[in-house]
């Protein structure tokens, strides 16, 4: 799974109908109804504010006026074909006088979206444990290499009595990390936690 860590906007003008992108990340579910009036305060005299939210197994979209489907389900769909969560994705419209139709509509909403997607740097969503290691100076570069072989990310070392090192250890080689660790060496998880690790096209 991907996701963002910044904001990206994008427009489009459509028979005089001008269309805003917007994509952002989303820390969690109950914060979509507090972005959308940011964006309504925004960009005020809008007519639409159309949007689809993803974070984990949570899917929210809507029309917000357009007709049913053209708008917010379509953009909810891209979001799960290009394998993101934890973002919002909202396009604003302020209306230029010209219907443009059902089919129309969602053609150019599916492009907006697609639009703003194509411009982001993706994220990948690493799940995994903030873990405190504790070891002793001998052992010390043995759990240095151990880390860098796991990928795992030292965010922190106290050099005292003893060495804590406060590691992010991905949830799919944990197990594994942990059995390669010296006996004598103490691991404890403090909190699972999610990281971003950025996608190198």
């Amino acid at each position: 799974m991907y996701s963002i860590v910044s904001e990206y906007i994008k427009e489009l003008e459509v028979e005089h109908s001008r269309f805003i992108g917007i994509i952002k990340p989303l820390t969690n579910k109950e914060d979509i109804k507090q972005e959308i009036t940011k964006i309504k305060k925004r960009y005020p005299k809008a007519k639409h504010y159309c949007y689809a939210g993803i974070i984990g197994d949570f899917q929210k979209s809507s029309d917000d006026g357009e007709p049913q489907g053209t708008a917010g389900r379509p953009m909810l769909d891209l979001l799960i074909k290009n394998n993101f969560s934890n973002v919002l994705l909202v396009v604003v419209r302020y209306f230029g006088g010209t219907l443009l139709g059902a089919a129309r509509l969602l053609r150019t909403y599916v492009d907006m979206a697609n639009l703003v997607i194509k411009t982001v740097e993706k994220y990948a969503i690493c799940q995994g444990y903030l873990c405190n290691i504790t070891t002793s100076y001998m052992n010390y570069d043995n759990v240095v290499h151990i880390c860098k072989d796991a990928h795992s990310i030292i965010e922190n070392t106290e050099f005292n009595e003893l060495i804590t090192l406060k590691v992010f250890v991905g949830e799919e080689v944990y197990h594994e990390f942990k059995q390669l660790l010296y006996q004598g060496t103490m691991i404890e998880i403090i909190e699972n936690k999610i990281k971003y690790k950025k996608v190198e096209e």
